[in-house]
Formats: structure tokens, sequence, C-alpha cells
């Protein structure tokens, strides 16, 4: 979640629901943020409906508390911003959804791991197949 413009993942709520269901096997933590520096965050798909057992919501959570479940999770999906960067430094595996994907500047100064960034406008299904892949 982000208020910064061109930063927040569309299609997060849609990701969330088809990764659920793709791998069912695991458990699912989407933390949602509906205000972030004093700006109302929108996010489309909300609510969400029949929801599954393995997707777990969280609305405007405690920071400290989801560091706490980031560090056991097998796999992030982010976009770009400080709780990545702290995924990265977890030794966490992550797929980071860049909205400055291959804009040289952008890489030198803020990806730890230029093979962790993929397009942030990548569509739902090749996330969840390039997810799927990492996981299995």
């Amino acid at each position: 979640m982000t208020s910064t413009p061109g930063y927040l993942y569309l299609n997060v709520i849609n990701l969330a629901l088809k990764l659920s269901f793709h791998l069912h096997d695991y458990i699912i933590h989407l933390p949602i943020l509906t205000k972030w520096a004093n700006q109302e965050i929108l996010i489309p798909g909300l609510p969400i409906k029949n929801k599954p057992e393995n997707l777990l919501v969280y609305y405007n959570p405690d920071f400290i508390e989801q560091l706490e479940i980031q560090k056991r999770c097998c796999l992030g999906i982010y976009t770009c911003n400080g709780v990545s960067h702290t995924a990265f430094h977890f030794g966490q595996p992550r797929i980071l959804l860049d909205p400055q994907f291959k804009k040289i500047l952008w890489l030198s100064r803020w990806k730890e791991n230029p093979g962790d960034c993929i397009n942030i406008n990548t569509n739902v299904e090749d996330i969840v197949k390039l997810t799927v892949t990492n996981i299995q």
C-alpha cells in the first residue's frame, strides 16, 4: 500500500485472491492501509467478497506486528517502498512490482537486487505464475 502516485498496484485484491486459490496450502497475508501520510488510499476491489480461508487480511495493522509476520513469510510481493527494502535485509525472497522498472538511475540508487524487479504493470496471471514457480 502506498499513497505515492504510480506506486500502488491496482490489482492487489485480485492478485491476493488468485494467489490464495493457486497456493491453497499456504497462508496469504494481505495488510491493507487505507490511509498514509494523511492521504486516503483507495484500493480497487474492496470490500473483498468470498474471501478464502487462507487469505488473512489486516486492515490498518500495527507495523511491528506486520514486520514479525513478514520475517516468517517464504516470499513477499511488494511495490517499491520501505517494507520492500526491509524484506531484502531480512533475506526474504521477494517480487518487487516496480514503477521505475529498468530505469538505470532508480536501479543504482534504490534497488538492492534488480533481479527481484518486474514491471508494476505486469498482469495478475503472470505474477501468480512467477510466484507459484518461485515457491514450489
